[in-house]
């Protein structure tokens, strides 16, 4: 197994354990004392509204889907303006959820254009539109899937684990829970060729001359791999955009080969920028710069440094096609 991605199933499964028993206590906040869950994870609103249909709609009754190793998406048109959108969740590249959502849509047939927006998660026969509860939902089914994988865990520092696996899915939650994605969408046979660039997010792989190993953002994650005479080392923490700067408070990730226990240890906060270049190269990317701002005493990276890393531009397509097995 590669080994970031090792360290990466790490980092999930110690968050992921804490969840027992941390429901409701108090978290720290950033230098500011401590605040309640409440306080700091808000309720979301539904304010966006969907554009109207223009031209034909001819996607009622139908029925499309694809399915890879790391995600797979479908929508099944209901009617003209319902949808049930199914997506898998993957949970720093490991564990996956296989999601459900009560959506409505509306078309743009002269610019071949897909609105989409997802207004409730369905878990049986249950439909919750509360973003709170849906994340609350989803952290006990990934505490599920990972409580078989871990025997025990320890943290060192002040924070809770509990918070770090709510914040991660709270992220993704924010990100598209009543917020409109935009496919571009072509009919053709029995499936649809999707441009799905506004709804699916890239990795970010950072490097310096002044560092060995990377730095890796992706779904307002951070994770960084060191190389040290001692061996590899691993952080990870979620970013909070502050209004100057990405920040987020670190964790190492400790785990003896061969063994299902591990260790989490609080580091520090780092903050960052980053920046897009406006030069496209021939091969469809542009430049991104990421400079430390602020980083933990004593860390591995100064501030100061300056990491760089490609960002590609091409869309991504997909082919969704009806399955001949599709059963209502």
């Amino acid at each position: 197994m590669n080994r970031q991605i090792f360290s990466i199933i790490v980092w999930t499964v110690v968050a992921t354990l804490s969840i027992v028993g941390f429901t409701f206590l108090k978290i720290r906040t950033s230098g500011e004392g401590t605040a309640t869950v409440e306080e700091r994870w808000t309720e979301k609103i539904d304010s966006a509204i969907l554009p109207e249909t223009v031209g034909e709609n001819t996607l009622p009754q139908n029925f499309y889907c694809i399915a890879e190793d790391s995600y797979s998406l479908s929508l099944d048109f209901l009617d003209e303006k319902h949808l049930l959108l199914g997506e898998s969740f993957s949970f720093d590249g490991y564990f996956v959820l296989n999601l459900k959502w009560a959506a409505e849509y509306s078309v743009d047939s002269e610019k071949c254009e897909l609105y989409i927006k997802r207004k409730s998660l369905l878990d049986g026969c249950e439909e919750i539109s509360s973003s709170l509860a849906i994340c609350d939902r989803m952290t006990e089914a990934i505490k599920e899937k990972i409580l078989v994988e871990m025997d025990s865990v320890s943290l060192k520092g002040e924070g809770l684990l509990r918070d770090i696996l709510f914040d991660r899915v709270y992220r993704y939650v924010d990100s598209v829970l009543f917020e409109i994605k935009t496919f571009e969408i072509v009919r053709e046979g029995n499936g649809v060729l999707v441009e799905a660039t506004k709804d699916f997010s890239s990795k970010l792989t950072f490097t310096s001359t002044n560092f060995e190993g990377s730095i890796s953002v992706k779904d307002n994650v951070i994770f960084i791999l060191a190389e040290t005479d001692a061996g590899e080392r691993k952080f990870g923490g979620v970013l909070f955009d502050n209004g100057q700067n990405l920040s987020a408070t670190l964790y190492e990730f400790e785990r003896p080969k061969g063994s299902r226990d591990a260790s989490l240890t609080e580091t520090g906060k780092m903050s960052v920028t980053i920046e897009e270049g406006s030069t496209v190269s021939d091969s469809q990317t542009v430049e991104c710069k990421m400079k430390i701002v602020d980083a933990p005493k004593d860390f591995l990276i100064a501030p100061g440094t300056v990491f760089s890393a490609q960002k590609i531009l091409c869309p991504g397509l997909m082919w969704m096609i009806t399955p001949e097995d599709k059963t209502d």
